[in-house]
């Protein structure tokens, strides 16, 4: 389990967006959050549907500007590198672009000379576990294998902070079962700094050092719960009796949520 040094990555302050609704209203989506993320730590953050945890995700990657409050990033390696890298719930490929064209494509765009990076590209495809795959185009692979390409390109510029929304949501449930052991080795290899959006409370638990329930919006926290299972994880931790225990008390800080 990752421990929390004294500097964190990203600083959270009374983060508050809104967005404009019929007539002069506005709709609160997120309404106050506050909280840290820790060098190497994978935090995950739950909630119920329409609760804002993809705006949230949007914003911390700047996509998104808020309407109140300071999304502060420190720590950072290296301030001329690109902070943050995302993926989304589609893997978002060129279908003309073969895995290797696709994964450099942000390298392409930043203007660096192709010859300078086909290293780097190489050992992404072998990270993610699409050795021989380099030279196929999207078509030609499977779910899981087009979210790894998406990863491998996200990761292509080395980001501090690794943006994930619902990686996994369009997989059929065992795939996506395996994509989540995968998605583990990549992150005990690379270190990344992780903040996933997901509905799986079980791939929370399973992936996680900290999982951060939120409320119906506008969005407050509403449960930060520290996964205290051991690492290195395979599939037996899921049959764990506090594997079952914490998703337990995540399922229920969710529910109460959708009750009260």
């Amino acid at each position: 389990m990752s421990q929390h040094p004294n500097n964190p990555v990203l600083t959270i302050a009374n983060l508050r967006v809104c967005f404009p609704a019929k007539g002069a209203d506005t709709l609160n989506v997120i309404g106050g959050l506050s909280f840290q993320v820790y060098p190497h730590e994978f935090l995950s953050i739950l909630g119920p549907s329409g609760c804002g945890k993809t705006t949230l995700l949007r914003v911390i990657a700047g996509l998104l500007s808020p309407g109140a409050g300071n999304v502060a990033f420190t720590s950072l390696p290296d301030s001329s590198k690109p902070a943050v890298g995302l993926v989304f719930q589609q893997a978002n490929l060129m279908p003309w672009r073969t895995v290797y064209s696709n994964i450099s494509l942000p390298l392409e765009i930043a203007g660096y000379p192709p010859g300078s990076y086909s290293k780097r590209i190489r050992e992404l495809i072998h990270l993610v576990g699409l050795d021989g795959f380099g030279d196929s185009y999207p078509r030609d692979l499977s779910g899981g294998m087009l979210q790894r390409v998406a990863i491998a390109r996200a990761l292509i510029h080395d980001p501090a902070l690794m943006l994930l929304d619902e990686p996994f949501g369009s997989l059929d449930a065992l795939t996506r079962e395996r994509m989540g052991v995968e998605l583990l080795n990549i992150w005990q290899v690379s270190r990344k700094t992780v903040i996933m959006v997901t509905h799986s409370i079980s791939e929370a638990v399973f992936l996680s050092d900290r999982v951060i329930v939120l409320s119906p919006r506008p969005a407050l926290i509403n449960l930060d719960l520290r996964i205290n299972l051991p690492r290195p994880r395979d599939e037996n931790t899921r049959y764990q009796p506090q594997f079952g225990r914490l998703a337990k008390t995540l399922r229920k800080a969710i529910v109460e949520e959708q009750v009260t």
